[in-house]
């Protein structure tokens, strides 16, 4: 009977080894498990190193969305809805105490020779609307080949 109680208790420890064993080596991740979710993190902070809440990050947005909108329905003055290329705001930016701002706003083109044209944009409020205060355009050197009316 004792022998029986010693094999008993041979026989559940090796399982129980045999299971640590199991479970440590099979939960191991690969070294390419690894890189993976390293590359997913990295890209997280990347994609949202700025919180929508942020109202700096909230005024570019909108102010993207505005000028993006215009471009589409061909209505951004000197560019046509065709045209091809990208927006990039100046740094300085001004700030009126109601949340009101005003900014250089770029539109390259795609095209060579590149060309830009120029957008002052603002709104007197947070809450109002987006305008063009004024639009130009000139060649990468920054001279002016032409102004453009806006509404």
């Amino acid at each position: 009977m004792k022998r029986l109680a010693t094999q008993g208790r041979i026989s559940v420890t090796l399982a129980a080894v045999f299971a640590l064993a199991f479970v440590t080596t099979g939960c191991k991740k690969s070294e390419r498990e690894i890189a993976e979710e390293k590359a997913i993190e990295r890209h997280k902070q990347g994609t949202s190193l700025r919180p929508a809440s942020d109202p700096a990050f909230a005024r570019l947005k909108s102010q993207a969305s505005f000028l993006e909108k215009l471009h589409t329905n061909g209505l951004l003055p000197g560019v046509s809805k065709d045209l091809k290329g990208f927006f990039g705001a100046d740094a300085g930016v001004y700030t009126t105490p109601d949340g009101g701002s005003t900014q250089e706003v770029v539109f390259w083109t795609h095209d060579k020779p590149r060309q830009d044209f120029h957008y002052i944009v603002g709104r007197a409020a947070s809450n109002s609307s987006w305008q063009i205060n004024k639009a130009w355009h000139s060649d990468p050197s920054g001279k002016v080949i032409e102004e453009h009316p806006v509404q």
